[in-house]
C-alpha cells in the first residue's frame, strides 16, 4: 500500500470521483464523519466490497496539511440493522392485520351493547345496565391498546425528514400544545443552539415524557425542568420532575412494551409511551435512560439525539 494512490482502498466503480471529494474535503477541513446519509464502501484486496464507516480529521505536520482517515469494517453492524427492519416491518405489518381484524368486531360489539341499553330504558334494571357500561368501558380500553399498538410498530419507522430548527423553539411547541395541568410549572434551561434532525419524533418523546412526569406525579402541585445541551455530535434532552421517583429494581422494565413502575399492566395506563420513546430514540441512532434514587424525591429521563448539522 505505501506509495500507492488512496483510491486502491476503494471498489473500482467509485476510484474515478474520488480524487475531487479529497480536493472538497480541503477547502474545508474540518472533523467529521465522511459520507453522511450515504452507504460507504470499500474494497478488498481481491477487490470483493464490505461496507466501512469513515471518520475524517484534518492534521497539520512540518510537511504540510494532511487527513487522518479512519475506517471501520461495519458488516456485522449492518446485518443487524437487516434483520431489526425486518423484524420491524413483521412488526408492522402484524399490528396493522390485527388492529383491522379487531377493530370492526370491537365496533359490531359496541354498537350491540349500544342498542341493549336502549332496550333496557323501557324496563329498567340497574344491575344489567351496569354490566353493559362495564363492558363498554373494556371496548374502549381495548380500542386504546390496539392505537398503542400502532404507535409503537410505527416508532420503529425512520423518517428522514430532515428540519433546521432552534432547540428552544422545539420545546416551546410541544409545551404551547401539551400544557401542563394546574398547580405545576415549568422550568427551562436549554442552550441557544439549532439543529437539524427529524422534528416530529423529537416532539413525541418529549411530550411522552412531559405527559408522564405529571401523570406520575402524586401531588398536586410539582415542577417539570427541562435542560437541553449540545454533547459533542448528539443533543442532550432532560426531562425532570419532584414527584414519588422509580424504584430501581424496577427501572429496567418501564422500557417494556405495557410495562409500569407500579408494575401494572394495560389498565388505566398502557405503559407504552416509554417503549415508543426508546423505540423512537433507537431507531434514529439515539438512546435513553432514567436516573432516580431510592429514597429520594424525583426523577430525570434523558434521552441523547443526533445532531446531522455535525454532519454537513
Amino acid at each position: 500500500m505505501i506509495g500507492k494512490p488512496i483510491e486502491m482502498l476503494l471498489p473500482v466503480r467509485m476510484r474515478t470521483a474520488h480524487p475531487a471529494l479529497v480536493r472538497s474535503f480541503f477547502t474545508n477541513p474540518a472533523a467529521r464523519p465522511m459520507g453522511a446519509g450515504r452507504d460507504l464502501f470499500a474494497a478488498r484486496y481481491d477487490g470483493s466490497e464490505f461496507p466501512v464507516e469513515i471518520g475524517l480529521s484534518p492534521v497539520n505536520l512540518p510537511d504540510g496539511n494532511h487527513v487522518l482517515a479512519t475506517i471501520v469494517d461495519i458488516t456485522d453492524r449492518k446485518d443487524r440493522e437487516k434483520k431489526l427492519n425486518k423484524a420491524n416491518e413483521n412488526l408492522e405489518e402484524f399490528v396493522y392485520v390485527a388492529s383491522h381484524d379487531l377493530r370492526s368486531p370491537l365496533r359490531g360489539i359496541s354498537d350491540l351493547l349500544e342498542w341493549i341499553k336502549e332496550d333496557l330504558e323501557e324496563t329498567p334494571n340497574p344491575k344489567i345496565s351496569q354490566n353493559v357500561d362495564r363492558a363498554k368501558i373494556r371496548i374502549d380500553r381495548l380500542e386504546r391498546l390496539i392505537e398503542d399498538l400502532l404507535s409503537y410498530a410505527r416508532a420503529g419507522a425512520i423518517d428522514k425528514n430532515l428540519t433546521h430548527f432552534k432547540a428552544r423553539d422545539l420545546v416551546n411547541t410541544v409545551l404551547d400544545l401539551q400544557p401542563l395541568r394546574a398547580g405545576f410549572e415549568i422550568r427551562l434551561e436549554i442552550d441557544e443552539l439549532e439543529m437539524c434532525a427529524e422534528k416530529t419524533a423529537l416532539e413525541t418523546i418529549l411530550r411522552n415524557l412531559i405527559a408522564n412526569a405529571v401523570k406520575h406525579h402524586d401531588l398536586d402541585t410539582g415542577t417539570i425542568a427541562i435542560a437541553v445541551q449540545a454533547k459533542g455530535r448528539f443533543v442532550e434532552f432532560a426531562v425532570s420532575d419532584d414527584g414519588p421517583g422509580i424504584p430501581s429494581q424496577v427501572q429496567n422494565r418501564i422500557f417494556k412494551l405495557f410495562q409500569t413502575a407500579n408494575g401494572n399492566t394495560a389498565h388505566q395506563n398502557s405503559g407504552v409511551g416509554l417503549a415508543v420513546s426508546k423505540r423512537i430514540a433507537e431507531a434514529h441512532g439515539g438512546w435513553i435512560s432514567v436516573e432516580s434514587a431510592d429514597g429520594q424525591r424525583g426523577t430525570t429521563f434523558r434521552f441523547f439525539w443526533p445532531d446531522e448539522t455535525q454532519s454537513l
